[in-house]
């Protein structure tokens, strides 16, 4: 293992981008659901960057790189590791001896430190991999006729197009609040507009259609089968709530008082009224 160890020690691959996903399959997974938007990652290295990181030395090469020496701390304060950042913006040239962008894919505690000193306020747009963003997959997988089981008919297949060409747009217009100002107030004439000319008053289709245009046609066939009437079962509504067990009746029974009944002459749980005997009497007279 040892003679093999450039294969599988992790400070062998700080190099490959991404290699903190060459892990097994739980660590993969760990790692992507670490990465979720607002998920906090990039605000936690912020922060440590902000508390636990402190600038100690400074030089300047003459083609204008900068090297940072950033000294990481723990939260005692005591300085566990040093680390040299190179950064030169207009280059688009950043980089950290923790290897931290490369391996994991966002920017370390350490540059941010040196971004808080130079006050940078937005992160460069190439050190955004596009991998953590939003618009990773393409708009026209999220489209409404890739849904199952959706309607094909020719106004609903309009209807979808028409709702994914507004998508596309909005998302092309993420970023640029002037044109999308516009775009929205072009969107807000063409609704005034379009109400205007054909006046569209109050409606008075029925519920029925309504609840047709939404989960589409149904069978109007006559049912054969219906819910049958009388039947209690348990949790089911009526005189009672539920249907009480044997066991759970015996229970209240033992806790009542034994009476004397007059017809039977024996002590039970009940009277003259509801004795067996009065019915078994009832039987033998119609008899």
């Amino acid at each position: 293992m040892f003679a093999i160890r450039n294969r599988w020690v992790p400070a062998y691959f700080r190099e490959i981008q991404m290699c903190c996903l060459m892990k097994t399959t739980s660590r993969c997974e760990s790692s992507n659901a670490s990465f979720k938007m607002n998920s906090g990652s990039v605000q936690k290295e912020i922060i440590k960057g902000m508390m636990l990181c402190f600038i100690t030395n400074y030089e300047k090469t003459p083609d204008g790189v900068e090297t940072f020496t950033v000294h990481h701390a723990d939260k005692r304060s005591n300085i566990i590791n040093e680390f040299q950042v190179e950064i030169h913006l207009p280059k688009q040239v950043l980089s950290c001896t923790c290897m931290g962008f490369t391996r994991i894919g966002y920017l370390c505690r350490h540059v941010f430190c040196v971004f808080r000193y130079k006050k940078v306020e937005k992160i460069p747009d190439d050190f955004i991999i596009r991998r953590w963003t939003k618009n990773l997959l393409p708009s026209n997988l999220f489209s409404s006729d890739k849904l199952l089981a959706g309607d094909n008919s020719e106004m609903s297949l309009k209807m979808n197009e028409l709702m994914d060409l507004v998508t596309q747009c909005m998302d092309l217009l993420i970023g640029d609040v002037e044109e999308f100002d516009s775009f929205f107030e072009q969107i807000k004439d063409m609704k005034q507009n379009l109400f205007e000319k054909l006046k569209i008053e109050a409606s008075t289709r029925s519920r029925l259609s309504e609840i047709r245009d939404l989960v589409g046609d149904f069978d109007d066939s006559e049912v054969l089968f219906s819910a049958l009437e009388g039947i209690r079962n348990k949790g089911s509504r009526g005189k009672k709530r539920r249907v009480v067990g044997p066991h759970e009746t015996a229970a209240v029974k033992s806790k009542k008082t034994l009476r004397k009944c007059r017809t039977c002459q024996e002590l039970v749980y009940h009277d003259t009224r509801n004795c067996p005997l009065n019915n078994e009497d009832c039987h033998s007279d119609q008899a």
